[in-house]
């Protein structure tokens, strides 16, 4: 059994029907578009002229308005790299933006801030909508290890899914970073940075931050600053 996406316009105009799909709104009309038993249709937006560009699992399609009304065929205008999940489009003028946001490499870079070395209990990724933590089959390192504690602060437990101080990383100077690569590349929705989970200590908080997304480990890209007070970036 093949299984399709199939994308769909909800319009306006005289109501309509698709076989399928049933609207609350009978002023509302819907149209079929496209069908690919290979892609999977993500996010759509439309221009002024009446454009409809649409983001796919790696490619970024456009329709064009035809004469008659409806939209001509697809035309690809991009590829992106294997799994990147064009899931917002927004258009600015003359300029489509796409979002996406896979990675095989999660970074926290830690900066000035916290009163001696920031301690975490837990480094956990998540993907959109799932509750699974994506670090757990990943690997840990960092820049460096506090001397002397191995028997409850060791770079392995950043992801060893056990909660608590006793099973924690701090790192050797009040900054540098920790990460995670993950076994493959993902979407990324958020990360969960605990540091006692258990709630006993309260102290080594993690204050000032950056996470980063890599995807091959070289070139970083932040998407997220945390600056509870002014502190200056982690090169």
């Amino acid at each position: 059994m093949k299984l399709f996406s199939s994308l769909f316009l909800v319009a306006l105009t005289a109501s309509g029907e698709v076989p399928g799909i049933h609207l609350a709104d009978k002023s509302l009309r819907v149209e079929f578009l496209d069908s690919d038993e290979k892609e999977f249709f993500i996010s759509q937006t439309m221009d002024l002229s009446g454009r409809l560009f649409v983001g796919c699992r790696e490619a970024l399609y456009v329709y064009e308005p035809a004469a008659g009304g409806g939209f001509g065929p697809r035309r690809e205008l991009y590829r992106f790299p294997k799994d990147s999940w064009l899931y917002d489009l927004e258009v600015y003028g003359n300029d489509l933006f796409v979002l996406t946001n896979t990675a095989l490499y999660v970074r926290v870079g830690i900066l000035p801030g916290s009163k001696g070395e920031p301690c975490i209990d837990e480094f956990e990724v998540l993907a959109p909508g799932v509750v699974t933590n994506l670090a757990l089959t990943g690997k840990a390192t960092a820049s460096s290890l506090l001397p002397g504690f191995a028997y409850k602060h060791q770079i392995a437990f950043l992801n060893d899914g056990v909660y608590g101080n006793g099973r924690s990383w701090i790192p050797a100077k009040s900054t540098g970073w920790a990460q995670i690569k993950l076994g493959e590349r993902a979407k990324i929705d958020r990360i969960v940075l605990s540091r006692d989970r258990e709630g006993e200590l309260g102290d080594r908080t993690l204050v000032a931050f950056d996470v980063l997304v890599s995807n091959d480990g070289t070139t970083w890209k932040i998407v997220k600053k945390v600056r509870p007070s002014k502190a200056a970036s982690v090169k």
